[in-house]
């Protein structure tokens, strides 16, 4: 593997959460290629609890489809690693302000289509919700899930992404904003609307 890009950006630009300690503000970002349009990035620092959707979204809009992705918050930092396709031979992806999407507030534009589950799981357990998902390989389906799951102010503190030929099997272990569990009526009305994905 190559590496294409790699650097380390100052505390003032990056998406923090509330009242994160001064030297624990710094983000670094490097690009690998694994293939001929596949490439990985690596990404650690602090970022604030939605910034996962909003890279998913500002990639799907590039037309890059995510194919496997592993992202965990530990208690200082995030790390994540997210392997993607680019789908568009015009795109480059070391020139893709990948900052510039996780602090993008505004809307993206997703492709046409939404979310269709073949099958899901959610289990309460005492620190999160576990969600298991499985669907039709689709560009932008992790940007429109976690975009279900933020409306309800869920968000994830430790997911893998994973598409296996056609298939996406996805894990997210999910709480509130504040990192805390979920409440009762919060997880019946996550499964209400799993349950609607599922059946369109």
């Amino acid at each position: 593997m190559d590496s294409i890009d790699g650097y380390a950006l100052p505390a003032d630009d990056v998406s923090l959460p509330p009242g994160a300690p001064r030297g624990e503000r710094t983000f670094t970002s490097r690009i690998v290629r694994s293939g001929a349009r596949r490439q990985t990035l690596h990404l650690s620092g602090s970022l604030d609890p939605g910034w996962a959707g909003r890279l998913a979204a500002g990639l799907a809009a590039h037309q890059i489809s995510v194919v496997r992705a592993t992202a965990r918050r530990t208690p200082t930092r995030w790390i994540a690693e997210i392997a993607f396709d680019v789908l568009d031979p015009e795109v480059e992806p070391s020139a893709i302000d990948f900052l510039a999407l996780i602090n993008d507030h505004a809307p993206a534009p997703m492709p046409p289509g939404g979310v269709a589950l073949s099958s899901h799981r959610v289990a309460r357990t005492r620190r999160d919700v576990l969600v298991e998902l499985r669907a039709v390989d689709a560009v932008g389906f992790l940007g429109r899930i976690l975009h279900e799951f933020a409306d309800l102010g869920l968000y994830p503190h430790e997911m893998r992404v994973e598409t296996l030929g056609s298939e996406i099997r996805d894990v997210f272990r999910l709480q509130s904003a504040a990192g805390e569990v979920p409440p009762e009526g919060i997880v019946t009305a996550l499964r209400a609307r799993l349950e609607r994905l599922a059946a369109r």
